[in-house]
């Protein structure tokens, strides 16, 4: 999961980040063409949701992987709890804002004095698909990710002082060590903008606090960035170990075929 969610970070950068900061050092896009501006749009809106959907479901997994291994224990209860939910998070960001910006048809000319030429408007104009993408997309997931991120500390803390004989810490701590600096990343960013969308859903002029949710937007690109640093620790770690393994096997691999050969 957590090199997943780095790898779409990291695509993120290279797109949509290279492209918001081309604009604003030019004031212009890099390809004055509607289908460029469409495709920045797009990835923008798309990878954005999944890497925020990955993480809310990696903060419901360490509940998971901690407390109940055992739905883990098989490929069959792994394919229900991990890899099932994982596809979904990642199809279905796709699926929506296909619909929002190709299949249901924004008309809208390209306006090159604008970040992504003005087609942020096209997830605006339709009511349903705005309250939907607002409260569904990134309201409630912020507030799962806060509850269930939060409750995982308060019950980590409860079991190692009340149950530690239930729960094999030293095989939880890189779990929730890996956890951690991602959380504190995201919490950051995502309790202001929860307040404020928070507010403004419930008939808050949007004038106001302006200045400062245009911060809070600006300031939440601060995640995609930092997520890949916090973590190279323990992608390193995880490279290492399977690299190891990968040697291992090839070399039982090795030895069990030099058995099989007869001799001459």
């Amino acid at each position: 999961m957590l090199i997943l969610i780095v790898f779409f970070d990291l695509f993120y950068q290279l797109t949509v980040i290279v492209s918001m900061a081309y604009f604003y050092r030019t004031g212009r896009p890099l390809f004055f063409t509607a289908s460029y501006c469409l495709f920045w749009t797009f990835i923008d809106y798309t990878v954005y949701l999944i890497v925020i959907d990955l993480i809310v479901w990696m903060t419901i997994e360490r509940h998971i992987l901690i407390f109940h291994k055992t739905w883990h224990s098989t490929f069959q209860k792994r394919l229900l709890v991990h890899y099932i939910p994982m596809i979904v998070l990642i199809v279905y960001p796709i699926l929506f804002y296909l619909y929002v910006f190709i299949i249901d048809s924004c008309n809208k000319l390209p306006d090159y004095t604008k970040s992504r030429c003005g087609y942020s408007a096209c997830a605006t104009r339709n009511s349903i698909v705005f309250v939907w993408d607002n409260v569904v997309n990134y309201m409630m997931s912020t507030l799962i990710f806060l509850i269930f991120g939060s409750a995982l500390f308060l019950k980590i803390f409860y079991y190692k002082r009340r149950a530690q004989q239930q729960i094999r810490w030293r095989h939880c701590r890189k779990l929730i060590i890996e956890f951690v600096p991602i959380f504190i990343i995201y919490f950051i960013i995502s309790v202001p903008l929860l307040i404020l969308n928070t507010a403004y859903a419930s008939g808050v002029p949007m004038s106001v606090a302006a200045d400062y949710y245009s911060f809070c937007m600006y300031f939440s690109y601060y995640g995609i960035f930092l997520t890949p640093i916090v973590t190279t620790y323990w992608l390193t770690m995880e490279f290492n170990q399977r690299s190891l393994f990968f040697q291992r096997l090839r070399a039982i691999i090795v030895v069990r075929t030099r058995r099989i050969v007869p001799m001459k």
